[in-house]
């Protein structure tokens, strides 16, 4: 099927969504997408985040104040970039990549270099990443639970994490009385444990994943699809009759809303702290 066709193709009413959030236009053929077995879990994680609507929107009303790829930011700047609600974002900049990485990631349509945010946190990570981009070159998304969790800060007791890292350790003032700091400590670790628990752990149940088994994964490169159909406009109906079996007339678009509906909350789930 040449571009012509694919763009004219009544299942894909429009086109232009599938360009701008970097998913398959051919949303119904199966060899658009990967078997469950080809993504890790983190792989997966980022493939719903970045089809989340309000992670999209809110990205979108962050980004352009703190990370322009187009207005260009210091590498490793480190820098403030402007406040916003008592928050000091800091963009991660080019100088997190290299440069193969970058023209990769230029080539592939990044509008924004990721950037730190407290806003990241509902979505249990440790910044923003441009949801246009669907793989990063081995410099992708950081969650806040597990092996890949990253940060070594001083905290608050009254504003515990207040990036949402994954807490490794706890940095003493020599001049301060030590036990005092060792019950902010513990009561620090204590709320970083807690919180991983009522977070990232349950949602991986909830969304389908058992702990020894990858079973309900199978499912999931099929909620993508509906997902991607639903964002180029197509309907129920459409979307029953290319992705399930013995769907009639009478049926395809209540089928149809009720995959979509199972998509779309396995990604509020999978994704949302």
């Amino acid at each position: 099927m040449d571009e012509e066709a694919k763009i004219t193709d009544p299942r894909c009413p429009r086109p232009e969504n599938a360009k701008l959030w970097g998913t398959p236009l051919l949303w119904w053929e199966k060899d658009s997408y990967p078997d469950a077995e080809s993504w890790n879990f983190d792989d997966w994680l980022w493939q719903f985040v970045r089809r989340n609507r309000e992670y999209r929107e809110i990205f979108d009303q962050l980004a352009p104040r703190f990370a322009s790829v187009e207005h260009g930011v210091a590498p490793n700047s480190g820098g403030n970039l402007g406040k916003v609600e008592g928050i000091e974002p800091l963009s991660h900049g080019p100088g997190s990549f290299t440069k193969v990485q970058q023209a990769k990631l230029l080539a592939a349509g990044l509008k924004y270099w990721p950037f730190i945010h407290s806003a990241c946190r509902r979505w249990s990570m440790s910044a923003f990443y441009d949801p246009r981009i669907s793989h990063w070159f081995g410099e992708g998304p950081t969650w806040h639970s597990g092996d890949r969790g990253t940060g070594l800060r001083q905290l608050d007791p009254k504003n515990l994490s207040p990036w949402g890292f994954h807490l490794k350790g706890f940095l003493f003032d020599k001049e301060r009385p030590i036990g005092p700091q060792i019950k902010e400590a513990k009561a620090a670790l204590e709320y970083e444990q807690s919180r991983m628990e009522r977070t990232i752990t349950p949602r991986r149940h909830e969304a389908g994943l058992p702990k020894k088994s990858s079973e309900n994964m199978k499912k999931w490169p099929t909620y993508l699809q509906a997902i991607d159909a639903r964002s180029v406009g197509a309907t129920n109906a459409t979307i029953a009759y290319n992705m399930l079996r013995n769907v009639d007339e009478e049926t395809a678009g209540q089928r149809g809303a009720q995959l979509v509906n199972q998509a779309e909350g396995v990604c509020r789930r999978l994704t949302e702290v």
